[in-house]
């Protein structure tokens, strides 16, 4: 598999230089450029040049959801990973909310960045535990709340789908879970995705936050 492009956003000079050494010794990863300028990574996504953008939250930039729009604006594929401190959860959550396909927090290894990267490439959307509790929080927060947009009526069964993909379970470990066969777990996101009108687990999370989903016992 071809090796991806990275941009790295963040305007730490130091953080940056080690984090994009530390991604270029990986087999996995073509380049990796370390900007600090929003606009100048708008127009390297905007030329498509790059796959991933890794968005520091503590990077100083004045609104990570405005520019995380801007950035998906630029290309439907691009997919952006947010890096951030213990304390930025809220902020996570509105660059999800934006189109981010992924959250990871700077206490969490080089490891698990990586795989996140990876991950979001192949359309994922990978999230530190405590954040994808955070996402299903905010589905219930809107869904109690009432929402301008039609609510989604979910199953107990379609909210543990849910809530096992926002953790970032694949359809294998859905079935492990659940003690199903992964032919009936597949089938149970695939009436997931139909109920939410969406064609991958990235949309699915960011549909539900859109919607506020109501569980029907």
């Amino acid at each position: 598999m071809q090796g991806i492009n990275v941009l790295l956003l963040t305007d730490d000079l130091l953080f940056g230089q080690a984090i994009e050494f530390a991604l270029s010794a990986e087999s996995a990863i073509a380049e990796v450029t370390c900007v600090a300028d929003a606009d100048e990574a708008i127009e390297l996504a905007a030329a498509r040049v790059v796959e991933v953008v890794v968005l520091d939250l503590d990077g100083g930039f004045a609104d990570v959801a405005e520019l995380a729009a801007r950035l998906q604006a630029c290309s439907e594929q691009l997919q952006i990973i947010t890096l951030g401190s213990d304390a930025d959860d809220e902020s996570a959550l509105r660059v999800i909310e934006s189109g981010g396909a992924a959250c990871v927090l700077k206490s969490d290894c080089l490891v698990n960045l990586l795989a996140a990267i990876k991950t979001a490439r192949g359309g994922s959307p990978p999230c530190n535990g405590r954040i994808a509790v955070a996402v299903l929080e905010r589905i219930r927060q809107l869904s109690a709340q009432g929402n301008a947009l039609e609510a989604v009526e979910l199953t107990d069964r379609e909210n543990e789908i849910l809530r096992l993909i926002t953790a970032a379970y694949t359809n294998k470990e859905i079935a492990r879970f659940q003690g199903i066969a992964i032919s009936t777990a597949k089938n149970h996101v695939h009436r997931l995705f139909e109920k939410l009108q969406v064609n991958c687990r990235r949309d699915a999370i960011r549909r539900a936050i859109e919607t506020g989903v109501r569980v029907r016992k």
